[in-house]
């Protein structure tokens, strides 16, 4: 599918599909922001989502359309025509966004094991220096696979909306890789109402505070915290609200 096939296809839909538009992408990037927020060892304001998300959208959903419509790069169709007549165009398409699917599965799996990161291991410190590249590799291969299959009179069926399906699943796991990848796991010292101190390694924000201690992982309920002391960091915040809110 090309640019004049993409704006047929937009100019052929309802009028009113313009009023649905910004909603759509704002709910993207609040549910994308959330996603990567979900995986970082930090609490993030209503309005960090929408920015966060902003940001992963555009490097990995639009660059990536946009790169594959400038580019003219070839078609499924073409790529395959060689084969065997009874793989049909989905049947491809649908092998290569599961196959994706299934390598970054494995990747979420391995970085969820070794968290926090550590630069002492040699495949995570190459994907921390080089994520923005490497995660843009699946994103574009599978947007361009799905993108190539699309056509004015194939955009609605079952067929379609199964990729489109499967495509957002492989953007969320993206997403949290990104997460992953991009996040600091700070050193803290947790001061609970009891006035005991907990130190360890702070992995996740949420109802429950997850913390790395002693080689094990303790959940600390939010609101029995009343100071989160920074270690590696010179400035000790002594207000809770700020911290935990």
């Amino acid at each position: 599918m090309d640019l004049a096939q993409l704006w047929e296809i937009i100019n052929s839909s309802n009028s009113s599909i313009s009023l649905i538009i910004i909603p759509i992408i704002t709910a993207l990037f609040y549910y994308f922001g959330r996603i990567i927020n979900s995986v970082e060892a930090k609490q993030l304001r209503t309005a960090d989502y929408y920015i966060l998300g902003m940001l992963f959208t555009i490097t990995y959903i639009i660059f990536p359309i946009l790169f594959i419509i400038m580019s003219n790069l070839p078609s499924i169709r073409e790529i395959y025509s060689s084969l065997p007549s009874f793989i049909l165009d989905w049947h491809f398409v649908v092998i290569v966004v599961i196959g994706v699917g299934f390598l970054l599965v494995r990747l979420h799996t391995y970085l969820e094991k070794h968290k926090p990161l550590t630069t002492t291991n040699k495949l995570i410190k190459i994907l921390q220096r080089y994520y923005p590249y490497i995660l843009f590799i699946p994103a574009i291969i599978t947007i361009w696979s799905v993108y190539s299959y699309i056509t004015p009179a194939n955009i609605f069926q079952p067929t379609t909306i199964v990729l489109f399906i499967g495509e957002f699943a492989i953007l969320s796991w993206l997403a949290r890789i990104f997460g992953y990848l991009n996040t600091e796991y700070p050193q803290v010292r947790i001061v609970l109402e009891d006035k005991n101190e907990i130190n360890g390694i702070l992995l996740k924000w949420g109802k429950y505070v997850t913390l790395q201690h002693n080689g094990s992982e303790l959940l600390i309920n939010k609101d029995k915290i009343i100071r989160i002391e920074y270690m590696n960091d010179k400035k000790k915040d002594n207000n809770k609200q700020s911290i935990i809110s």
